[in-house]
């Protein structure tokens, strides 16, 4: 049956395995990482770690997590042990950390009331301690007939007691809480560039101006471009949202790009079978530069339509056939490599993909092409790159062309021309049903 292929961030045994195994590359830099945190004391630092999205940061704040919180874990595996936490040095920090998804969380009143709430609960916080959160939450917030809603989400009864300045009692409390227990508290925040404009902007204010605790970092996984375009669409086209958000990032790091050759060895969809196919596949994705998402994503659409690509090559010598030899040609290069191609143009560039198919543009799918080791084995090089501008012409513009044959085991071109049967319209049709997914040639039982 047909399943999703890749990371499962919402697994810890999978989290466990890719740091056994470093299936993105990333252990390194996940070390790194929590020595900086280590560096970060003694103040509220807010920190961004920025990537496109499907780059892998929601798996790596997630893998940074459970290293964290596992540090003193005697059952904790060996290997993580000896890899990762034998080099971080945490020993004199009591880390406890938390995830919060803005997502999931943005259809509430505030944000501030859900990041409390999570602070609560990890700590386990005493019934009198909650009900006095609960009336600072309500002056912070300026609220009347929602304060009852607070206490409700909290499951609390509220005192209805005032609040003079409620922001420096809220850290005057977190600071009771935290110092007491010698912790640092690190809240991991994911899927802000995500939130509704109002949700995220309020979060973001919510963090800088009640936060004030000394001993609390803020992680943000996030691309800073997408959040940039959320911010200016709350406060206008003109507001400048990168200058915004860089008063209110105290650092902003790149995540680094992952391991691809290890992701292909350690993910079990993903890993070499021997087929030429896949190879051919792994040069499309570097082709098209894909984050670790994108590549999922085009490998469970190729693994599709793979069933006939494969049998075309594997049916014996398909270009030693008589009958019929151009179309036979033509429909093996669609299957094999021209599908494949297409699948992956549409996800990254849809205005380029409908260019193509329109007969206007082949130039890249040349550039890909010969480099391909089976392509060149069996197409004359000497005149590769005008093969392939007649199989495209011939195929997605229907134009008469110079007639292709064979000679001492190659595809060449010959002088005479031909005129293009009328099935030869079909290619063009059969390639968009296949990479449509509802094509009969699509085998969804793997």
């Amino acid at each position: 049956m047909m399943k999703k292929i890749g990371l499962d961030c919402t697994n810890k045994e999978n989290i466990e395995k890719s740091i056994i195994n470093d299936t993105t590359g990333r252990n390194e830099n996940i070390v790194n990482f929590i020595k900086l945190l280590n560096s970060c004391n003694e103040d509220t630092w807010t920190i961004a770690i920025n990537g496109k999205w499907g780059t892998g940061k929601t798996f790596f704040i997630k893998q940074c997590k459970y290293v964290i919180d596992h540090y003193n874990d005697e059952d904790c595996n060996k290997v993580i042990k000896e890899v990762l936490l034998n080099k971080v040095n945490i020993n004199d920090i009591n880390y406890k950390t938390i995830y919060f998804d803005s997502w999931e969380n943005d259809n509430e009143i505030d944000p501030l009331i859900s990041i409390t709430k999570d602070i609560s609960d990890r700590y386990k916080l005493k019934e009198e301690v909650q009900r006095r959160i609960a009336d600072i939450l309500t002056s912070i917030l300026n609220l009347t007939k929602e304060g009852k809603v607070i206490s409700d989400l909290l499951g609390l009864i509220r005192q209805d007691s005032k609040v003079k300045n409620p922001v420096k009692e809220l850290t005057e409390i977190l600071d009771s809480i935290i110092e007491g227990n010698n912790d640092r508290l690190i809240i991991f925040i994911d899927e802000l560039d995500r939130c509704r404009p109002s949700y995220a902007v309020k979060l973001l204010e919510r963090i800088q101006h009640c936060f004030l605790n000394k001993k609390i970092t803020f992680v943000f996984s996030v691309s800073l471009t997408e959040l940039s375009q959320t911010v200016k669409k709350f406060y206008g086209e003109n507001f400048d949202g990168d200058g915004y958000l860089q008063r209110f990032f105290d650092l902003e790091l790149p995540l680094p790009e992952p391991d691809l050759s290890n992701y292909y060895s350690q993910t079990e969809e993903l890993k070499d079978n021997g087929e030429r196919f896949y190879d051919y596949c792994k040069s499309v994705a570097y082709h098209f530069n894909f984050s670790l998402r994108e590549l999922n994503r085009f490998y469970l659409r190729v693994n599709l339509i793979e069933e006939e690509a494969i049998s075309l090559m594997s049916a014996g010598d398909v270009f030693g056939l008589r009958d019929e030899l151009l179309y036979r040609i033509l429909n093996f290069v669609s299957s094999y490599y021209i599908e494949p191609y297409l699948i992956g143009l549409k996800m990254v560039n849809n205005n380029k993909f409908n260019n193509f198919i329109d007969g206007i543009n082949d130039d890249d799918i040349v550039n890909l092409l010969i480099t391909d080791s089976v392509f060149d084995r069996i197409i004359n090089q000497n005149q590769e790159i005008d093969i392939i501008h007649e199989m495209y012409a011939i195929i997605f513009k229907n134009k008469r062309k110079t007639k292709l044959s064979k000679n001492n085991g190659e595809v060449i071109l010959s002088e005479n021309k031909i005129n293009l049967p009328s099935y030869f319209d079909k290619l063009k049709v059969k390639i968009l049903n296949d990479i449509s997914l509802i094509s009969n040639n699509v085998n969804y039982d793997k």
